[in-house]
């Protein structure tokens, strides 16, 4: 066996992988959480939801969550971003810090909807039943969160700056990339992320559109670039290992030494 064709036999293998697919996934819901007397408050129906805090310095949560069947169980994904509009906050506040959190646990979006102020004036309305809410993963129908505000992984999957200026923002990095992953890979897993912004003080608030936006390009989008390995890439992969393996046979046996020297 020449070195020459078992280079070119591994060379070949490792270039059969398929190109790259880029996916772009609108939320399938999204909603809000409020902490203070509005405890049983959603606006799962609102065209915004809303992080940070108040003036009373009383926190608010987003919660979005992408259907990512559309996607291979075998995919391996390469890149992920995820895009928000914001639509609200407060004038003249500094730049704040707003990240994604792994969900642990499901959770439900119905039709409340605070929409007196056009984008939600921050307190939400009563919660309908299957509603998040700050203490119920599904209001009036189902179980508590185990911890008030929601359970997630408390290290963030990303954080982005988000200022004053009514623009998008974006996020990424390897967290966000490995909760796809795993999400692709176990579908029943996928609870979306639980948004938080600045707790630290008050006003912090900031709101970014829902998918129930009827302002074009505006809904949360999930940017998911992946790619799937041929069929016989495999196979080439397993010929190429068969290849080194009788490589060094051969090289044994010109030199006279037994496989067990």
């Amino acid at each position: 066996m020449k070195p020459i064709v078992l280079v070119s036999a591994l060379w070949f293998a490792s270039r059969l992988s398929a190109a790259a697919t880029i996916v772009s996934i609108s939320s399938v819901h999204d909603t809000s959480i409020y902490s203070d007397s509005g405890i049983n408050n959603a606006n799962g129906g609102g065209v915004s939801f809303i992080v940070g805090t108040n003036g009373s310095a009383e926190s608010r949560r987003g919660l979005l969550r992408f259907d990512l069947s559309s996607i291979p169980a075998n995919a391996v994904i390469e890149g992920v971003s995820l895009s928000l509009t914001l639509t609200k906050a407060p004038s003249g506040d500094s730049a704040r810090l707003v990240s994604l959190h792994r969900a642990l646990a499901s959770w439900g979006e119905n039709s409340a909807s605070d929409a007196g102020s056009g984008s939600g004036s921050g307190s939400g309305v009563a919660a309908q039943p299957g509603d998040a809410t700050w203490l119920t993963r599904f209001f009036d129908q189902g179980p508590a969160w185990t911890t008030a505000g929601g359970d997630f992984i408390a290290t963030a999957s990303a954080t982005t700056s988000v200022t004053t200026e009514l623009t998008d923002f974006a996020w990424s990095g390897a967290g966000m990339l490995a909760d796809v992953q795993a999400w692709v890979a176990s579908p029943s897993d996928n609870f979306g992320w639980i948004v938080r912004g600045d707790e630290s003080t008050s006003r912090t608030n900031r709101q970014f559109f829902t998918h129930e936006s009827t302002i074009p390009d505006t809904a949360p989008t999930l940017t998911v670039t992946y790619s799937v390995p041929e069929p016989h890439t495999a196979m080439f992969l397993a010929m190429g290992g068969v290849l080194v393996a009788l490589f060094l046979f051969s090289i044994r046996r010109r030199l006279h030494v037994r496989p067990d020297a």
